[in-house]
């Protein structure tokens, strides 16, 4: 009997951060703002499943998929192709933890919305770090057919997978406009740095922060570097209406390339700042000096998020 507690002891310590996000996503809750009860306690129970002693990567990919109630609906040689309340995911082999972070964060958390910061219908949005879409996806259902998602992503194979799933879910709800492009302060070639995971690429080799830094590759792809401003002209934007940006450190320089964006739009904006140390200050800083009718608050939702609106 000792040995048994013993064993299921050390294995819950091994999978407490997956029960502690099961956690989070229970507590974590606003009436009308993310996703309903039945949804996050299937999430919850289904995180206690990593209690089982075998890391076992299909067992794993198991438990992600009853984690948030998703339907297979074939498989491919790009992927599986998943289905959740009308949307069509495709998840590349090797890329189901990923997603299920993703679709965890901006499903159940509703990370990148907090009032008055959130998207409307009709919306114009600017996904900036749209990875494979889930975000995106997500996005253009609530914006509807009114509504556009500019989905920007710099790394290739990422990218391919964003623009698959544009395809997949064309006309559904509103357009998703696939970019392969690195959001920058200025319009020209980077290098991006390819990460061991596949939602950390950066053009920052020696970014302070020590999880992603030491996930990164001396590997790299040669990527198109642009600024917000330029975009919005290439596309004929007459509007922005919300900007989300999780580009693993280049946020702040990303909002010097908005310039014009921020001052003739005042979008309402949702930013991760937990890539430097110095981001919450600096990029409150800038974006009061391009528009100083924002009010900034930053609350902690999965991850330190900038919320200005």
């Amino acid at each position: 009997m000792k040995k048994t507690v013993s064993f299921i002891q050390k294995a819950f310590l091994l999978r407490a951060r997956e029960i502690g996000k099961g956690l989070d996503v229970m507590i974590c809750f606003r009436k009308g703002k993310v996703a309903s009860f039945g949804d996050r306690f299937r999430y919850f129970l289904a995180k206690f499943l990593y209690l089982l002693p075998i890391p076992n990567k299909f067992i794993e990919e198991r438990i992600e998929t009853l984690a948030h109630n998703l339907k297979l609906l074939l498989s491919t040689l790009e992927g599986k192709v998943y289905e959740k309340d009308g949307i069509f995911y495709l998840i590349p082999k090797g890329y189901m933890k990923t997603f299920s972070e993703a679709l965890r964060e901006t499903y159940l958390l509703s990370q990148y919305e907090e009032y008055p910061v959130e998207i409307e219908e009709g919306d114009i949005v600017m996904d900036c770090g749209a990875n494979i879409g889930v975000a995106s996806l997500i996005f253009a259902q609530k914006v509807g057919l009114r509504g556009k998602v500019i989905a920007v992503e710099a790394e290739e194979s990422n990218y391919k997978v964003l623009k698959r799933v544009a395809e997949l879910n064309r006309g559904k709800f509103g357009e998703i406009i696939p970019l392969r492009v690195a959001i920058y302060k200025e319009n020209r070639e980077l290098k991006l740095f390819l990460s061991q995971s596949p939602a950390s690429h950066s053009i920052y080799r020696n970014i302070e922060h020590t999880v992603i830094r030491e996930s990164l590759t001396d590997n790299f792809e040669v990527v198109q570097g642009k600024t917000l401003d330029s975009i919005v002209k290439e596309l004929n934007l007459e509007r922005v209406d919300y900007i989300k940006m999780d580009i693993e450190g280049g946020e702040l320089d990303a909002i010097y390339g908005a310039k014009e964006t921020i001052a003739n739009f005042r979008p309402k904006m949702a930013i991760s700042v937990y890539h430097r140390p110095t981001d919450p200050l600096e990029i409150r800083k800038t974006l009061l000096k391009y528009n100083q009718s924002y009010k900034c608050r930053e609350i902690k939702k999965g991850e330190r998020m900038l919320f200005c609106g």
